[in-house]
């Protein structure tokens, strides 16, 4: 099909895309969680980002005839206009080696007269960081719809199925490598600090203060739901969890930030995206896998025993892919719109070289034998992070350390500099997997960090780690 920005494709043989875990589909739940008013669904994207060059496939709603339109989003796209192809009855669209940014597909019933529906989907770079971007969002948005499947057919035999397809899910999502990865890559050099921004005379809007109030709100409430289904607790826990949580979502989608709270919220968002959501998607995933076991033996009683928990998690899912898109297309609208208003303005960072990558400081105070309570590293991030799980630290045995050395020369002895979040991430998943495979190799995160240190440099922050680092070789005589 010759490339257009508007197709019409025929008529789908798919499933109903209402998960069937929402409020409607289950009425023992709380009347505060259903949506406020009825929605037609026309089409699914299986993701909203996608690489340039790739293509998104189009779930059609069964029954209909629908015909596609896409636009880009005014002031934050540029390149090959995306267009929809149809080929055997199945729409996709198709992006070009240069299309970059947030387009916005519509939907128009031709059969439901007057019926429309539109998203908004971005097209990233790329690059290796962008293609885990990408991923994350395809892993949620099929997430949320197996868990629905899997939700309707609780007492059937089709659970192993869905049940495989939500492992796949899980296990293409790589909690150890996305902590490197964030939304707010530049094509070269790095976001101002807040602090840069006030002294450039930026002012915080209400919209701003919103999206920075529900960013950590939202942290808060994703880490509670995380521990009570780590904790095991009951599905009334999480379900007043999730009503929060609904809420938080409805604000956010109603924040209009600018520049100034995206970069106030930072932190909150790398923390929700790089941390919460890959090990949420875990959670979820590892706590339906025991349910599900434990019940086999009562199959006639599974219904009532587990389709609370899909419910539960199922809102949860559509929480996180919520969240998570409403991040994409924000970062993917306002960098768009004022990276160049911040480079005129001399107010983008640079990667300072080597010394400020991360500068680990040792002094008599940071030397402990392995196991020693309370022993502490001070370090210069590049980014100074106040959540400890966005810090990550390899240990590694002596049969290692050669490798590890030749694996880091590239960022600290060649003298080439980082350009942007893409190349640090490069570069630390290089060091990651040269290492991840090792027998004496132990990676640990820090349990609390101080924001300063003994040597009193503004730049430094101190980690803990409460029981001692752990020793690669189990030889406990060693120092670190």
């Amino acid at each position: 099909m010759n490339p257009s920005p508007s197709s019409t494709s025929g008529p789908s043989t798919l499933p109903s895309l209402s998960p069937s875990f929402l409020p409607s589909a289950s009425p023992s739940r709380s009347p505060t969680i259903a949506p406020s008013k009825p929605t037609i669904t026309l089409f699914r994207l299986t993701t909203n980002a996608i690489t340039s060059g790739g293509s998104i496939a189009i779930e059609e709603s069964e029954g209909d005839v629908i015909a596609f339109t896409i636009s880009p989003v005014a002031g934050a796209s540029d390149g090959g206009l995306p267009y929809v192809a149809v080929d055997s009855g199945t729409a996709t669209i198709q992006t070009f080696g240069d299309t970059h940014g947030v387009y916005e597909i519509t939907a128009q019933s031709t059969v439901n007269a007057g019926a429309t529906q539109a998203k908004e989907f971005v097209v990233l770079p790329d690059s290796e960081m962008d293609t885990y971007l990408a991923g994350l969002s395809s892993t949620l948005n099929g997430m949320t719809e197996v868990i629905g499947a899997l939700a309707s057919a609780v007492d059937s035999d089709d659970i192993q199925q869905h049940l495989n397809e939500l492992k796949h899910y899980r296990n293409d999502v790589d909690i150890d490598v996305l902590p490197f990865i964030s939304l707010y890559s530049l094509d070269d050099g790095f976001l101002p600090s807040q602090e840069k921004l006030d002294g450039a005379g930026f002012e915080a809007t209400t919209g701003d203060e919103m999206f920075s109030s529900v960013a950590l709100d939202l942290v808060k409430n994703f880490v509670q739901f995380k521990e009570a289904l780590d904790n095991g607790d009951a599905t009334p826990v999480l379900d007043a969890i999730n009503e929060e949580a609904l809420k938080l979502v409805q604000d956010l989608e109603e924040s209009n930030p600018s520049i100034y709270g995206i970069i106030s919220a930072q932190f909150e968002v790398d923390y929700l995206v790089a941390y919460l959501i890959p090990n949420l998607i875990h959670a979820i995933v590892d706590t339906i896998e025991k349910e599900l076991d434990g019940s086999r033996r009562r199959m006639s009683e599974r219904s009532l025993a587990v389709l609370p928990l899909l419910t539960a998690v199922g809102i949860r899912g559509l929480c996180l892919r919520k969240v998570y898109t409403k991040q994409l297309v924000t970062a993917g609208k306002l960098l768009f719109a004022n990276t160049a208003v911040l480079a005129l303005g001399s107010l983008l960072d640079e990667f300072v070289g080597n010394d400020r990558s991360m500068t680990v400081m040792t002094n008599n105070f940071s030397i402990h034998p392995y196991g020693y309570r309370n022993s502490i590293i001070e370090v210069v991030p590049a980014a100074k992070s106040p959540y400890p799980e966005m810090y990550k630290f390899f240990l590694v045995g002596p049969d290692v350390v050669n490798r590890a050395i030749d694996a880091i020369t590239v960022i600290y002895n060649t003298g080439k500099t980082v350009q942007n979040l893409r190349e640090a991430f490069e570069y630390m998943k290089s060091v990651r997997d040269a290492l991840q495979d090792e027998a004496d190799v132990i990676s640990q995160t820090p349990d609390e960090i101080r924001p300063t240190c003994y040597n009193h440099d503004s730049d430094c922050v101190t980690l803990q780690f409460d029981d001692g680092f752990e020793d690669p070789i189990d030889e406990c005589n060693d120092l670190f």
